[in-house]
């Protein structure tokens, strides 16, 4: 049962890469202002990968459960 349960809270809970200066959302090609639109990473590796690929810089990882923002962290 509490496998099911954490299935349910990583469905629900979604990391995303956003922008400090502006607080838009890495959407994978670019930059959105809507979160609904934005990327969403499995785990830290993959956002790290994602930086180094993109040469992101300024950014924070934002999480969001159920469309609300619950956590932001600077990365670089």
């Amino acid at each position: 049962m509490g496998d099911i349960l954490n299935a349910m809270d990583r469905k629900r809970l979604k990391r995303l890469l956003r922008r400090r200066d502006s607080q838009e959302y890495f959407n994978g090609a670019g930059w959105t202002t809507n979160p609904a639109e934005a990327k969403t990473f499995e785990d830290v590796i993959e956002i790290a990968e994602t930086c180094s690929r993109h040469g992101l810089m300024d950014v924070e990882v934002a999480l969001h459960v159920e469309h609300c923002e619950v956590f932001s962290t600077p990365l670089r």
